[in-house]
């Protein structure tokens, strides 16, 4: 009889507690529409009125930089690349944008379908994952380069270049040839950090993304699956924070509706289970790249395409990030 009166304790116990976690569940961010002040943990249900931004305009790309399609902000410079077909150099940009400071040409490199570029503090990286045409690369891989061989020399240079190869889990293997543009194995977003390669894929036909992951090493990698969202459009970019709580997407629509999602309360590499926020961009544009100079301020890459010139753009978060990011020190206090 005792056995069971404990048994019967904890079984209580348990139904108790887990009541509890779920009267702490709900939508956490102020900003949304369904904000609950009594919630403590985020169950996605929070929804936002809709957001329009007009990005401000910094410069047209110089003379070589047309089709731009990945960016990130280190050792206070502006470094870009192009698209594919183009040479294997990436390119450092001063604030004015009025002409190239750097080449660093990247050894051993080809550049197929340069399509996004991130870094962590040791390595540059860069994505040859662009796979539009048919969608059946045998050959997709990213680039990285040690920061410090480019450190340690000035002016134009050559670099070694290491290539992480890689396949998707759940593609047919050998690749199964499509149309043009209707493939779902499809990159142009990529991030890295702690030692992992994450690609957010630019479904053609569904118009949602999927997100994968392999380690940052060289040799053949295959991409593993971790999850997928409704994006709305062609993901082309992905841009982390310095401090990496917030996560940046760009895309566009087929009639090159611009837009960003914003990411943020996630937590470890689940992206896709925080706070999920699409922001409308004014404008046209064939908004191809993105990055973070600070943790407030991103910038926007376009390509030319027809009437739309190449050019840079800033756009400031901080405004629609600081209510989360005050509640949130608010609980810490608590």
């Amino acid at each position: 009889m005792r056995k069971w009166i404990v048994i019967c304790m904890l079984l209580i116990s348990s139904v108790v507690e887990l009541q509890a976690q779920q009267a702490l569940r709900g939508c956490t961010d102020p900003a949304a529409r369904n904000y609950d002040t009594a919630a403590r943990i985020n169950d996605g249900s929070c929804r936002y009125a809709p957001e329009r931004k007009d990005p401000r305009g910094l410069f047209r790309m110089p003379e070589g930089l047309e089709e731009q399609s990945g960016m990130v902000w280190w050792n206070g410079w502006l470094w870009i690349h192009n698209d594919g077909g183009a040479a294997p150099v990436i390119m450092a940009l001063d604030s004015t944008g009025q002409s190239i400071h750097r080449k660093v040409t990247l050894r051993g490199a080809t550049n197929i379908d340069w399509e996004d570029m991130s870094h962590d503090s040791a390595y540059l990286y860069i994505a040859d994952a662009g796979n539009n045409a048919n969608g059946a690369r045998a050959n997709l891989c990213i680039y990285r380069v040690q920061k410090k061989y480019i450190l340690d020399l000035d002016g134009d240079i050559e670099v070694d270049a290491e290539r992480i190869a890689f396949r998707y889990e759940d593609q047919p293997q050998p690749p199964l040839a499509s149309a043009p543009n209707t493939t779902d194995f499809d990159v142009e977003a990529m991030i890295c950090r702690n030692g992992s390669v994450f690609l957010f894929t630019k479904q053609w036909t569904s118009r949602q993304t999927v997100l994968y992951t392999f380690p940052a090493v060289p040799g053949q990698q295959v991409a593993r699956k971790l999850g997928s969202f409704d994006a709305g459009g062609l993901i082309t970019g992905a841009a982390l924070s310095p401090d990496g709580q917030t996560l940046a997407l760009t895309g566009y629509s087929p009639m090159l509706s611009r837009f960003i999602w914003i990411l943020y309360g996630f937590i470890e590499d689940a992206f896709f289970d925080g706070h999920r926020r699409m922001i409308r961009l004014t404008g046209p544009g064939q908004t191809e790249s993105a990055c973070f100079t600070d943790n407030d301020r991103l910038l926007l890459g376009s390509e030319r395409f027809r009437m739309l010139p190449e050019r840079l753009e800033s756009l400031w978060l901080g405004d629609l990030l600081s209510p989360y990011r005050n509640r949130m020190q608010a609980l810490t206090r608590q």
